[in-house]
């Protein structure tokens, strides 16, 4: 895994970031470390991260915020101790911690942003005991700022950290990288350790102790700071895991409900098709009716008609008949022929179902008349004419 290492451009606006919020009075108001580091680490990434992800490849979160802040600190206080100048008395005391025993304009050399974190975060002092009071008061020291981490007693377990439970340097993996300390061979402490000259050696060997000790510690709260931050990965990781079979399944009851209201759809439209062609079929069969039923009417007027017809022909000829008989009243045997020929005319008229006229009927009346005498056959025809 790549380490993760801050530039000089992302320090710059962490440094930027927090004294605007340490001045607007908003840092001192947050009771967690999340809260106040988080608004930095989202101002940081939005400058650089979110612009140039080739130049800045890291994501910083507030936890590294936090981290970074504790360890620029102890990038200080070891500038510090490199532009400290020789004092000028060697038996002065006092004279390490005075201002002119410090070249505060080489201090850039070492680290671009050392004033600059100096005007932010304050001065600190190098000669500190590095016992339990003495990293209490350190602790107290870096809060200068509107850092307020003595507020962060407040926090539940799974934010409970210690930013100054070791004296060293923690890089980005919350490992010990160093300690402010360097012991001789001897025991001694040197003049570059965090004791202002010569000391002890029990002294130096118990800070160091007590140094492994706190690093110890924190490198086992680090630790389950990590497991605590992987079960919480897996558990968003489940949570996301099943809010996306959700989605899934309900994009899946939308399909489904789609598909059945379109089947639905499609069957009523069956439906109305269906009982619009048998109600169609019905009124068609009802005009056939009505049709048929208006023919046979109508046959029935002609047949009727054709029968008036008849019965008025029937008349005219029994009126003939009548005329004729009184010319030729003398000849009654003849008179009798003509009714029977008469009759037999009429029926075959009755049976007939075409149209048959007067002089027709007077022809086939006298056809049949075997024994007609010539002058009756002559009177028929002249009336037929």
């Amino acid at each position: 895994m790549k380490r993760k290492k801050w530039t000089e451009e992302e320090e710059a606006a962490l440094i930027r970031e927090y004294s605007e919020l340490a001045g607007s009075g908003a840092l001192a108001r947050l009771k967690t470390r999340e809260r106040k580091f988080q608004p930095i680490a989202d101002r940081v990434n939005a400058l650089h991260h979110l612009r140039d992800p080739v130049s800045f490849p890291f994501r910083w979160s507030w936890r590294d915020v936090s981290i970074k802040i504790q360890n620029m600190r102890h990038q200080y206080l070891g500038v510090k101790q490199k532009i400290r100048l020789p004092p000028p008395l060697p038996s002065s005391s006092s004279a390490s911690t005075s201002g002119c025993c410090f070249d505060w304009s080489s201090g850039e050399h070492h680290w671009s942003n050392f004033l600059h974190y100096r005007q932010v975060f304050g001065d600190m002092d190098l000669d500190c005991v590095p016992s339990t009071s003495a990293v209490g008061a350190v602790k107290a020291n870096s809060g200068a700022g509107g850092e307020g981490e003595g507020e962060e007693e407040e926090e539940d377990e799974d934010d409970a950290y210690d930013d100054v439970v070791m004296e060293g340097f923690v890089n980005d993996e919350g490992e010990v990288a160093g300690s402010c300390l360097r012991l001789s061979v001897a025991g001694e402490v040197k003049s570059g350790s965090r004791f202002g000259g010569g000391g002890d050696g029990s002294v130096g060997l118990s800070a160091a102790k007590s140094l492994v000790e706190l690093g110890q510690a924190s490198l086992n709260r680090e630790e389950k700071r990590r497991e605590r931050d992987r079960k919480r990965e897996e558990d968003r990781e489940v949570a996301a895991q099943c809010k996306r079979e959700r989605e899934h399944q309900r994009e899946m009851d939308e399909t489904a409900a789609m598909h059945e209201r379109r089947w639905r759809w499609s069957e009523e439209q069956k439906d109305w098709w269906r009982r619009r062609e048998q109600r169609w079929e019905e009124e068609e069969m009802e005009w056939r009716e009505r049709v048929l039923g208006m023919q046979m009417e109508h046959e029935k007027h002609v047949m009727q008609m054709h029968l008036d017809s008849c019965q008025a022909q029937t008349q005219m000829l029994g009126f003939l008949v009548r005329l004729v008989s009184q010319f030729l009243g003398s000849a009654g045997g003849v008179m009798q022929a003509w009714g029977g020929c008469l009759t037999k005319c009429c029926t075959t008229f009755s049976s007939s179902s075409s149209s048959i006229t007067g002089s027709r009927i007077l022809q086939a009346w006298a056809g049949t008349m075997g024994r007609a005498t010539p002058a009756l056959q002559d009177t028929t025809c002249k009336f037929s004419t």
